[in-house]
């Protein structure tokens, strides 16, 4: 009896294999062939007429895309675009998909811009529907820009669509901030964290060679965008955010005529706050590493006096362009996009649990110290600006 029924069971497990192979054999009922599928490169988000929202979605040409340079010059783009409008950002899909014969894909989409006016009112609702589709990739890149259909449209210098090339740009720019759809969902489930995200401009000048450039940084309270600041501004927020890297800096020395510039080899910020009686404090730690790349004076950078005096230059420049950010961000637009709340509630949760009901008038009088220890560990391969005759180069 016993031999009976495990030879049943047998026969019922191996029935239930050749089952299972039998429907993977066969194949999905309702597999797409790629052929007839709309792949999407880029999405934007503006409004509409009538409070509605328009989506702005660049599709692939299949047959124009990464051809190689042969291709330059057909007179055929490599995308296209269609627009459509909803009430929500999936009517405007279904919009979308009624102009267009093939099933819209967005497992290939690169970058989702926002349009500052409609960033102004808030981005949330319009995350959530990137993020809950399964379709839309999380690493995709988002970016603001003051047109989004025109940034979107723009082309490039480059045989590539528009949304590559912003990819690329804010790729290659690390300083000009990269943050993804699953970036910003975390933001916004933060208490206390603001938004900050790249902010881009299509270019008035037709011989620019690139038509899509990175301008600053977008800056947001909760969800709604507040302001911008320009490319030298953001380079004091990613100072104090710990995302510099990739930059050069500039410095005027009091004792010659012209600017030494320095590429950063790396950096390093810590945020060391500290609450006694009613006043908060930040401390700003930076330690950084540079190298000369350019050097406009006579002094000869190859002496240890002369290294130390642009060493106290460049932690003077860095701390000056942190201010400035400050002077904006933390004192006009009164929005904590240095983290100032995260460093605090780590340090003293219990204090910061009893006052962050208030942050929002404590943040702004936080007080702000900042030291920034610099070192010149390479100084290039000449030590003076070619061409000058050695009785010219001054060792201060």
């Amino acid at each position: 009896m016993l031999s009976f029924l495990l030879h049943a069971k047998k026969i019922s497990l191996l029935f239930l294999i050749l089952s299972i192979l039998a429907v993977v054999q066969s194949g999905c009922w309702d597999r797409v062939e790629i052929e007839d599928l709309g792949i999407v490169l880029g999405t934007g988000l503006d409004k509409g007429e009538d409070n509605q929202i328009r989506l702005i979605v660049q599709l692939a040409v299949p047959t124009e895309m990464g051809g190689g340079p042969q291709q330059v010059g057909r007179g055929k783009k490599p995308t296209f675009t269609v627009i459509g409008t909803g009430e929500t950002v999936y009517d405007a899909l279904v919009d979308v998909q009624r102009q267009f014969s093939d099933r819209i894909f967005f497992g290939h989409n690169r970058v989702l811009i926002i349009d500052e006016e409609l960033a102004k009112e808030g981005i949330a609702e319009y995350i959530d529907f990137f993020v809950q589709h399964p379709q839309p990739r999380l690493r995709a890149l988002v970016i603001v820009s003051k047109n989004a259909e025109e940034a979107l449209k723009t082309e490039t210098s480059k045989d590539l669509s528009s949304s590559q090339a912003l990819e690329e740009i804010v790729q290659l720019l690390k300083s000009g901030i990269r943050v993804t759809l699953k970036d910003v969902f975390q933001m916004l489930r933060q208490e206390g964290e603001s938004v900050v995200l790249p902010w881009v401009q299509a270019s008035d000048n037709e011989g620019e060679q690139e038509n899509v450039q990175v301008k600053g940084a977008a800056i947001f309270d909760g969800d709604q965008l507040i302001g911008t600041i320009d490319f030298e501004l953001k380079k004091g927020l990613l100072w104090l955010r710990d995302e510099m890297d990739l930059q050069s800096i500039s410095v005027n020395p009091e004792e010659a005529d012209g600017y030494i510039t320095f590429h950063l080899i790396r950096s390093k910020t810590n945020l060391l706050p500290s609450i006694e009686g009613g006043n908060w404090k930040i401390t700003v730690e930076i330690e950084q590493e540079n190298e000369i790349v350019e050097n406009q004076t006579t002094l000869d950078t190859s002496t240890e006096k002369v290294q130390r005096e642009l060493e106290k230059d460049l932690n003077k420049t860095v701390e000056q362009q942190i201010r400035k950010t400050l002077e904006k961000v933390q004192k006009e637009m009164k929005t904590d996009a240095f983290g100032f709340a995260e460093a605090f509630e780590r340090k003293y949760p219990k204090r910061f649990a009893q006052e962050k009901d208030h942050w929002d008038e404590i943040y702004p009088e936080v007080e702000v110290e900042i030291n920034v220890t610099s070192r010149i560990r390479r100084i290039g391969m000449t030590t003076n600006q070619v061409g000058k005759l050695p009785k010219e180069v001054k060792e201060e």
